[in-house]
């Protein structure tokens, strides 16, 4: 087995899951939720970008993870992930370590925390459109039951009409034999526009 990806699998064992032509899972630095995330990437199989140690000693494989930018080789996955000294590394892949032509690998690149997030403050709709969005999902669910192409492109993607029922999903076959409902925006207590003097609500409806 490759060594970066032996390495790799004996941190998380199944977590590391095969995507495409390489291997994912939970970043080692960063972190991640094992089973779930897929953020980090490895290629056991890629020879560019390698350093001067692992193309002389024909060492193939290298990371990235999308989340915190960390990436590397063999040799920087053991010196900055599993914690080695430079030499150390050399030994763990049985390199003579007394040899001074390998300059050190890079050291991953150290990711900024996320800023907390913060909502904007926002003004709550005025009743009169409250009522009818609480109309509009009742409306939406009753006619899912109807309309047998939104049901039929629910249930292709794995959508049972358990899941349906459960999740609030729903569709607006329109009235007056349009797509759409319309509705006037005075009638909603939305300020009219100078050129739309409507409001349209169309296909599918789901509840936050």
């Amino acid at each position: 087995m490759n060594k970066l990806l032996e390495l790799y699998q004996s941190r998380f064992g199944g977590s590391v899951r095969k995507q495409g032509d390489g291997y994912n899972g939970p970043c080692p630095l960063c972190g991640g939720e094992p089973g779930k995330s897929d953020r980090f990437m490895v290629w056991d199989y890629k020879t560019e970008n390698l350093s001067k140690v692992c193309t002389e000693n024909h060492i193939a494989g290298v990371y990235n993870c999308r989340q915190c930018g960390a990436t590397g080789d063999t040799v920087s996955y053991l010196i900055n992930i599993e914690g080695m000294s430079f030499k150390e590394a050399l030994e763990e892949l049985g390199i003579k370590p007394n040899t001074t032509k390998y300059k050190k690998s890079r050291p991953a690149p150290k990711f900024q925390e996320k800023a907390e997030y913060m909502p904007k403050e926002r003004e709550m709709p005025m009743k009169v459109w409250q009522e009818f969005a609480m109309h509009l999902q009742e409306k939406a669910m009753a006619d899912i039951h109807q309309a047998k192409e939104a049901k039929k492109y629910l249930n292709a993607r794995g959508i049972c009409d358990e899941a349906i029922a459960e999740y609030k999903l729903g569709y607006l076959c329109g009235e007056n034999r349009k797509q759409g409902i319309f509705r006037m925006r005075k009638s909603l207590g939305l300020e009219a526009k100078e050129k739309t003097a409507y409001f349209l609500i169309k296909f599918l409806f789901q509840e936050e």
